[in-house]
């Protein structure tokens, strides 16, 4: 059994919600794959007043254009419904962002219509569950000009785990040479979440963060990631830009954050801290992107 959907205009988040929340368990079986799973919109527009209200959250300057990280919440909502539709067979709800990547090959545009593709890859038992890219492909023009691969993490026994290290695995920062902080507000998750459709209760009230095992909310780690983008040193827009960050802890709402960096050229190896935490809770790499550069 395969899952296709087709939309003419951005998901109806209500709806993809209470599938979200009310979707409970697992139902593959270890050994067996996941089904052929895609989502599709064509024409997608870049909404001149979700893109400010964007930029102003995550901290880009309004004059910016469209962030690296912006096509992301783009693509969110087909995300969202190809892991709540009946027909895929793992429940989304307590499944963990573990990473992200990011390829740019060229920045997009305010005034494009733009063609989303997004798939499910291949899953692979790890000791933690199965973990699996949900991939994204955005075309302009009958070109490619934005590709992303978000790793996901569903617990539970999917079978044997597989040996070998994980996609994206950074060497700790010996030294830094650019530092920044910010704190996070506490109304930060439900102002990104009216901009992204991303109503995950975790990320609303300190009582839900509370009931699935966090001291509070916590925030969502694309914001984090975004808000790292605006705040490193740019890069090069007219070049292609990668952004790849592996997501090790929470970020919890009202806390002071810590931005550490070794830049060096077109290349910015960066580590986040979160409050009182002495591990870093994000790692990642930003930089300007080789010509034929694939994920």
């Amino acid at each position: 059994m395969s899952v296709k959907l087709v939309f003419q205009e951005r998901p109806n988040m209500g709806a993809v919600y209470w599938r979200v929340f009310t979707k409970r368990g697992n139902k593959l079986r270890a050994g067996e794959a996941l089904p052929e799973t895609t989502a599709d919109w064509k024409g997608s527009p870049v909404e001149a007043s979700r893109l400010a209200a964007y930029c102003a959250v995550c901290g880009f300057s309004a004059d910016a254009g469209v962030p690296v990280t912006y096509p992301y919440i783009m693509a969110a909502p087909l995300h969202f419904a190809m892991l709540s539709d009946p027909g895929f067979p793992l429940a989304p709800m307590g499944g963990i962002h573990a990473r992200n990547s990011i390829l740019q090959h060229r920045q997009v545009r305010p005034d494009e219509a733009l063609d989303i593709h997004c798939w499910v890859g291949e899953g692979r038992p790890v000791k933690a569950g199965l973990e699996f890219d949900v991939n994204t492909r955005i075309e302009a023009g009958g070109s490619v000009v934005w590709e992303c691969a978000s790793g996901y993490i569903v617990r539970g026994r999917f079978g044997e785990p597989q040996e070998g290290a994980p996609k994206l695995r950074f060497s700790a920062l010996e030294s830094a040479n650019f530092e920044a902080g910010w704190k996070v507000a506490a109304s930060t998750g439900r102002r990104y979440a009216k901009i992204t459709g991303d109503y995950n209760p975790i990320h609303l009230h300190w009582a839900f963060g509370k009931l699935f095992g966090f001291p509070r909310d916590i925030i969502h780690g694309m914001w984090s990631l975004a808000k790292c983008a605006s705040t490193l040193p740019a890069l090069p827009a007219d070049k292609p830009q990668r952004l790849d960050v592996a997501f090790k802890g929470p970020v919890l709402m009202g806390s002071s954050v810590s931005l550490k960096a070794a830049t060096e050229g077109d290349s910015r190896l960066f580590e986040v801290y979160s409050g009182k935490n002495p591990k870093p809770v994000m790692q990642g790499q930003y930089r300007t992107a080789e010509a034929g550069e694939t994920l």
